[in-house]
């Protein structure tokens, strides 16, 4: 008997062992769309917001909502790519806007024109600043007034926009033809259409973090560490947050003017140039820290090194994405991927 359970004790160790490999070969794969660097990386996260596909190396396939959390206070339209109905869709409160696109990080803003869905003429109260229209449609609009001017439709799907300065007064939106989902909105850009009906609407900033013990979260606190971004169609104000640490003290990456991006690092800055990129387009870019020194690198652009001072102080902040959790300096754009590869030190490739 005794020789009986020996030998069946063998057999089921030489099952094990020989199921060793193939379990082994089963944990290190990892989907073809994982950004390179990021694969075999214990703790490693990519978000790939723009093609719907989450992977922890971790915890193998992930989803958005395990990951971020948006407590915008109203609903916001979601475009399927950038300015356009293609997939148009509402994302409602406390829901993150993510399409093809990417995910959305709008600031706040208002409409201005009353039953937008399909417009018809009628008068808006403005004051001395900057001013922004669009709609979809075949139709024209024409300005009178404060300002005098016309945006004219170019397609039923087809996206059109103006931004003008009036005098402080009143401008009267003359509507001929068919124009569709309009927005007039302060500020120097257009955002997503606002619908409204018998009165203006507001929609409110996003406010979008990382879910506390998620392994985006988890990735982004260790140091030292690497991180890409892909963002697309941002319309640059200041200080555009990418992502952004709040605690002690404040640390993150942010665009600034002329095309660069920035290592903010309470109030030290470490500054790169884009190469090849812009902006206002698709946008790649990545850094690395380790608490003494930050590199940062944007598109084909040279890599800028500088002194880290904030990192650490950070451990226990709320880390927000496309805004900094202030309902201000929102990315106005997407982000179309993040990638974190923690315990690396690392440069990920922002080309092509």
């Amino acid at each position: 008997m005794r020789a009986l359970l020996l030998i069946a004790a063998l057999w089921a160790g030489a099952v094990s062992a020989a199921d060793v490999g193939p379990r082994r070969a089963l944990l290190a794969s990892y989907p073809s769309w994982v950004l390179p660097g990021i694969d075999h990386n214990q703790g490693s996260v990519d978000m790939y917001f723009s093609t719907g596909q989450y992977y922890s190396v971790d915890q193998g396939l992930i989803s958005w909502a395990s990951q971020i959390s948006d407590s915008r206070a109203s609903a916001e339209t979601c475009w399927g790519s950038p300015n356009t109905l293609v997939a148009l869709s509402i994302a409602p409160n406390n829901s993150p806007c993510i399409t093809a696109a990417g995910l959305a990080a709008w600031e706040s803003r208002t409409n201005l024109f009353l039953n937008s869905a399909t417009l018809s003429t009628q008068s808006v109260s403005v004051s001395g600043v900057p001013y922004s229209v669009s709609f979809y449609g075949t139709g024209t609009i024409t300005f009178s007034g404060a300002y005098t001017g016309s945006l004219a439709g170019t397609g039923v799907n087809s996206y059109v926009t103006t931004t003008f300065t009036p005098s402080a007064g009143t401008v009267t939106a003359t509507v001929s033809g068919t124009v569709n989902d309009a927005n007039f909105e302060a500020g120097g850009f257009s955002t997503p259409w606002i619908p409204t009906t018998g009165s203006t609407a507001t929609r409110a900033a996003d406010n979008i973090s990382a879910v506390s013990g998620g392994a985006l979260d988890k990735a982004l606190r260790v140091t030292p560490g690497s991180v890409f971004a892909q963002t697309n169609a941002v319309n640059f104000v200041t200080s555009n947050k990418i992502f952004w640490f709040s605690g002690a003290g404040t640390w993150g990456e942010q665009y600034q003017p002329s095309n660069t991006v920035q290592i903010f690092s309470n109030g030290t800055t470490i500054t790169a140039t884009a190469g090849g990129q812009t902006v206002a387009g698709r946008a790649k870019t990545s850094l690395k820290y380790n608490n003494t020194n930050d590199s940062i690198v944007f598109g084909s652009g040279s890599v800028v090194t500088g002194a880290d001072s904030g990192r650490t102080t950070n451990a226990t902040g709320t880390i927000y994405l496309g805004d900094n959790g202030a309902g201000t300096r929102e990315l106005n754009g997407y982000i179309e991927r993040v990638a974190v590869a923690p315990n690396t030190y690392n440069l990920f490739p922002t080309t092509p």
